[in-house]
């Protein structure tokens, strides 16, 4: 039998599963991504040219779509290597910039220690920068959530173990890399089914969460479970 949980926090079911033999699986899962990973609330979201401010709209950046929007227009020339994910920022060596301690490291640049002829790296806190080339010393990370869960409340937990803990975690889900606003749909050739709690069973609550353990916010979640 198959249930699906459409844009709601849990779905009514009438599961009887007294002699506990009922098992569970994720089937298929919908969501639109609805995170941003540069934000005023995150207070990630500018860089400063001679003192002044640029502020960065609220958004879910890749580092290109950031390059063409941010730094290009701000007069710097920069690119990733590719093979390792070190950012390179070439400008002006007038121009002081600082880059905000968040961002910086979402960059990789603020434990930058590639000097050039003109001047050293500065690494303090928030680096003002008066060299004309930076190469990040770390690559760049702009995902939000380096992996996604699925949890089900109504999980047998003690026959599921994460970290040698009881758990209703139901499946890990790859993580995409969608732009903000982009539906990502996951399907699953080998299904892994899993016990469900004994007893009569009124309600599934399936949950996205976060490798801490935090709710996932996204809007359009759908989530289909297979029970037998």
């Amino acid at each position: 039998m198959f249930y699906t949980v459409n844009n709601s926090k849990s779905v009514a079911c009438s599961i009887t599963n007294d002699d506990g033999h009922k098992k569970v699986a994720l089937h298929e899962v919908f969501y639109t991504i609805s995170w941003f990973n540069i934000s005023k609330e995150k207070r990630n979201n500018w860089i400063s040219l001679n003192k002044k401010k640029i502020i960065i709209p609220d958004g879910y950046y890749d580092v290109c779509t950031l390059i063409k929007e941010v730094f290009e227009p701000s007069g710097f020339q920069a690119s990733l290597n590719e093979s390792n994910l070190h950012l390179t920022l070439t400008w002006n060596k007038t121009v002081s910039l600082e880059i905000e301690d968040q961002l910086a490291d979402m960059l990789g640049v603020k434990y930058s220690k590639q000097p050039t002829e003109s001047a050293a790296v500065d690494n303090t806190h928030s680096p003002k920068i008066e060299q004309q080339t930076i190469v990040g010393s770390d690559p760049v990370k702009m995902s939000v959530h380096d992996q996604i869960f699925l949890y089900l409340k109504e999980l047998q937990s003690s026959y599921n173990h994460l970290n040698n803990s009881p758990s209703y975690l139901l499946r890990p889900l790859p993580v995409s890399r969608a732009p903000y606003g982009e539906s990502v749909h996951v399907t699953f050739s080998h299904l892994q089914y899993k016990p469900l709690t004994n007893g009569f069973i009124n309600t599934l609550t399936p949950e996205l969460r976060n490798k801490k353990g935090e709710l996932v916010e996204c809007s359009d979640l759908t989530v289909v479970l297979e029970i037998n």
